[in-house]
């Protein structure tokens, strides 16, 4: 029995695979997530700026990632105390999770803690550029809020001219904080900042 001659889809799967990833905030309310599509030959260290651009993050304080096993992978510099980790910009994704369904935590600002779910949804081979990002729903939150109690009393202030805080959060944080997701300055931003991998 002869084996049959790998198609295009599984050869660009192999050499080069693309990552759909369903990302959630958990316990914001409304919820907050982003779907990305992100290479397999991505190191973690790149995941790490790819999902700050897509969440709306920015890249301010400390971050790691782990995974079912217990491990944990983060910037080679940062001192975690009792958390064991490795380097992230010298691991790819790919080596990490290899089958759709696979989860794994990101943990943004370990004061505020705001702990990422992320889904493999899917692992293709995709010729089309990436990373970009292909669905989304709510703002992200504002830095230094408070996590996500904090967020959901900023959102009740926000939205509400007579309530107590309302000018104290307005004034807090201007014109840089926006309500709504816009995929489209997303994507706009992952052109401008990251090179085919």
């Amino acid at each position: 029995m002869t084996e049959r001659e790998p198609s295009q889809e599984e050869k660009l799967k192999i050499r080069r695979p693309i990552y759909q990833l369903k990302v959630t905030l958990e316990g914001a309310e409304p919820p907050v997530w982003r779907r990305v599509i992100v290479s397999g030959n991505r190191s973690m260290k790149r995941l790490h700026e790819i999902l700050q651009i897509a969440m709306g993050w920015t890249n301010s304080h400390l971050h790691l990632f782990e995974f079912p096993d217990g491990s944990v992978y983060t910037n080679s510099g940062f001192m975690l105390e009792h958390v064991e980790h490795q380097d992230e910009s010298k691991t790819k994704l790919r080596k990490l999770v290899k089958t759709p369904g696979s989860t794994f935590k990101y943990e943004y600002d370990f004061g505020d803690s705001w702990s990422h779910s992320i889904e493999v949804e899917d692992i293709r081979g995709d010729p089309v550029w990436e990373p970009r990002c292909t669905g989304g729903e709510g703002a992200c939150p504002p830095e230094d809020v408070g996590g996500v109690w904090g967020y959901s009393e900023f959102l009740a202030a926000m939205s509400d001219p007579e309530h107590e805080r309302h000018e104290e959060f307005k004034q807090w944080v201007g014109d840089e904080w926006q309500p709504t997701f816009d995929m489209d300055a997303v994507n706009e931003v992952f052109r401008s900042t990251f090179k085919p991998s």
